[in-house]
């Protein structure tokens, strides 16, 4: 494989520089699951609250810089409840945990001021 230079033209989120390889993800999309139970599916959101928790856990121990306040942010937006109480009642109405999860938790829908105070709550 050899390196190429690749340049692409739009909006940046943020200035800056990016550098290293390019790995290029499947489009592949898993087919979205019928709900179990409510009790099924709340077990299911738990399981992966706890299992992305301690993977930033463990990620945001090993920084030394500004890396590990921003992992310590995503930490603190999964054990907010004001955001997961919503999935949770999401689930109660019948949708799967993935779902529900995603929706709670998505970039567009939890927006915090300098605090930490949640200034836009879910729109499930």
């Amino acid at each position: 494989m050899t390196a190429e230079t690749l340049r692409l033209r739009g909006l940046p989120a943020s200035p800056g520089l990016a550098a290293g390889p390019l790995v290029r993800i499947s489009s592949a999309v898993a087919a979205p699951r019928a709900a179990g139970s409510p009790q099924d599916e709340h077990a299911a959101l738990d399981r992966a609250i706890g299992a992305a928790s301690a993977e930033l856990r463990a990620l945001a121990d090993r920084q030394t810089d500004s890396a590990g306040e921003i992992l310590e942010f995503q930490l603190a937006l999964l054990e907010d409840e004001e955001l997961r109480n919503p999935a949770f009642d999401d689930i109660d109405k019948g949708a799967p945990a993935a779902r529900a999860g995603g929706r709670a938790w998505s970039a567009d829908r939890v927006v915090r001021d300098g605090r930490g105070r949640l200034l836009s709550r879910p729109r499930l």
